[in-house]
């Protein structure tokens, strides 16, 4: 299954770059098995791979850990090429609150006396509001990249990517227990070895939540312009089952499957030039053999429609496995002259199935 997914991130695309060749792998798996994942070696092979990385080690576990998450597919796919129990891992270690609170203070941002507050955004984004203590003198840049180091080692990069909206600072009472006046109607706030178990304990809420609950009611959109970060600047009209998915999607807020839906399952549009005078028959006609297609492949099909200059869209939530990829592109080849999906989820935004394949290393 795995190694589906890592094909299924480069079928048909258009503008994805070539993988890594194979012997450039074989070469860093080779260091790996002779030295140990502390061989000084390593790192100038991995840059070689992907420069956009940093390591960390753990129990004799080198943790890759991505800079950019343009920076995944490629190192997925190197895990892909790894022996059977290499000893590597893509990801932050999943550190404690001790020895993570240790690495950060030793880096000059200390934590002990700060507190947390934990609030739902919009898109089912965390936005997290850190109390600092009044008498505490700091950098908000540093402390800033202290929480997501902090939150990197214990949740993971792709967790943090995928689930954290804004990280904003306030000041609190003294810890030594300087008089100042505060507002009793603020929330409560909370030690920071307390947020990986609120967070997590949040998203499994929300994920149970947007799983268990009822359909929602088909709601239209005028986007007019569309937001300067939305994927479809020039889609004008939308209709769809899923307001709270998509309403912040095409206001341009990063959005990322994994948050709503089943951990197999993609949201994606396919967009085409129709060729019928009658575009509102045609669309029809696409929506009604698409959701049939997708629904019969075990995904639940079309969950909005729409339309703008001379495109019209049809939106999806598509299994994201390696032969349903190759049915819709089918579909998108014999059903429309010009037909393509495009995905939702920022980390695959520049995917385009239904055009081009990939070459191969030289």
């Amino acid at each position: 299954m795995f190694r589906d997914f890592l094909q299924a991130e480069h079928f048909l695309l258009e503008r994805q770059g070539r993988p890594p060749c194979a012997r450039t792998a074989s070469a860093f798996w080779q260091e790996v098995r002779e030295r140990g994942p502390s061989s000084p070696e390593l790192e100038s092979s991995l840059r070689s791979i992907e420069p956009r990385t940093r390591f960390a080690s753990a129990g004799g576990v080198l943790h890759l850990i991505p800079l950019d998450p343009a920076a995944r597919p490629r190192l997925r796919w190197l895990l892909s090429q790894a022996p059977a129990a290499a000893p590597v891992r893509l990801g932050w270690p999943g550190w404690d609150h001790e020895t993570v609170a240790r690495l950060v203070e030793r880096e000059g941002a200390p934590l002990g006396g700060l507190r947390v507050r934990v609030g739902i955004g919009k898109g089912h984004v965390f936005d997290l509001v850190v109390g600092v203590p009044i008498d505490e003198e700091f950098d908000e840049q540093i402390l800033e990249e202290a929480i997501l180091e902090y939150l990197e080692c214990r949740l993971g990069e792709t967790f943090v990517d995928d689930w954290l909206g804004e990280l904003l600072f306030e000041r609190i009472p003294s810890r030594r227990g300087l008089a100042v006046l505060t507002n009793a109607g603020l929330p409560n706030n909370y030690a920071l070895r307390d947020l990986v178990d609120l967070v997590l304990r949040g998203a499994l809420g929300l994920l149970l939540g947007r799983r268990e609950g009822s359909e929602e009611s088909w709601v239209a959109f005028e986007l007019g312009e569309g937001a300067p970060d939305s994927p479809q600047p020039s889609r004008v009209f939308a209709t769809t089952c899923l307001p709270e998915v998509l309403g912040p999607i095409f206001e341009g807020i990063p959005f990322t499957s994994r948050r709503f839906f089943e951990e197999g399952e993609r949201l994606v549009w396919f967009e085409w030039s129709p060729s019928s005078a009658d575009r509102r028959t045609e669309r029809r006609r696409v929506e009604e053999q698409l959701d049939e297609l997708v629904r019969r492949l075990g995904a639940r099909g079309v969950v909005g429609t729409g339309f703008g200059g001379d495109t019209d869209y049809i939106d999806l939530l598509i299994p994201f496995r390696l032969d349903a990829l190759g049915e819709l592109a089918h579909f998108a080849r014999s059903a429309t002259k010009d037909g393509r999906y495009r995905f939702y989820d920022n980390e695959h935004r520049e995917l385009v199935l239904g055009a081009a394949t990939v070459g191969s290393c030289v």
